[in-house]
């Protein structure tokens, strides 16, 4: 039954996928007379919610009907846990464990359609910049003064690291907008990110998807949103 639904949806796309893309190789004057192309999208990431965040993608056609560009703009937000709670945020593919999380990205692609191969599919490439301040918790020997004198305990506090992630990223998707407007897009790729971060404190560098990671890196998640 699963895979019947799921081939469905592909059908159903695929018949309606006509709508963001040109396809043909005539001017563009002569592009929009025969079908009206969308100028814009808004769309959002769902699956961004994993790592404790939420993106927002706005894309404007360019004068070549297959060429667009993209600005995606992330924010990240928990709100800070009690230190004396025994209470954590679970986040990411390995299930890390923070205290509270504020953050920002911005994102820049340029995509471009790709119609002689398929009236879906399209290739981007994509820089991004990710700023994100994460609260935890850690144990160490941590100075306190009583009675004019300073003595050292062994305890939890809560820490803060703060990490400048930057990334570039090759891209390939499946894009449609079903009834002339509402947006579908599926996405997959590499990419290479480099964060930077205080050595000294937790690194969060589990796996690529972490905040702390160094390196080659998966690309990819589902949009949604509307196309006019």
């Amino acid at each position: 039954m699963k895979k019947i639904l799921l081939r469905a949806l592909f059908i159903l796309i695929s018949m309606n996928a006509s709508t963001l893309c040109a396809q043909n190789t005539y001017p563009e004057d002569s592009i929009r007379r025969r079908e009206p192309l969308p100028e814009f999208t808004v769309a959002v990431q769902p699956l961004v919610l994993i790592n404790g965040g939420l993106r927002f993608d706005f894309e404007k056609r360019l004068h070549h009907p297959n060429h667009w560009l993209q600005l995606g703009i992330t924010g990240y937000f928990l709100p800070q846990i009690s230190s004396g709670e025994n209470k954590t945020y679970i986040i990411g593919i390995e299930e890390e464990e923070i205290k509270g999380l504020k953050g920002a990205g911005i994102n820049g692609g340029y995509k471009i359609c790709l119609p002689s191969v398929s009236k879906s599919l399209y290739v981007m490439g994509s820089l991004s910049y990710t700023l994100s301040r994460v609260k935890y918790m850690e144990f160490g020997y941590h100075p306190f003064i009583e009675d004019g004198m300073k003595f050292y305990e062994y305890s939890a506090i809560m820490q803060t690291q703060t990490f400048n992630k930057i990334g570039a990223n090759a891209i390939f998707g499946f894009q449609s907008s079903l009834e002339k407007k509402f947006l579908i897009d599926f996405y997959a790729g590499l990419g290479y990110v480099h964060s930077f971060y205080n050595a000294s404190k937790a690194h969060f560098d589990e796996s690529m998807f972490s905040y702390g990671y160094r390196g080659v890196t998966l690309v990819g998640g589902i949009r949604l949103g509307f196309a006019f």
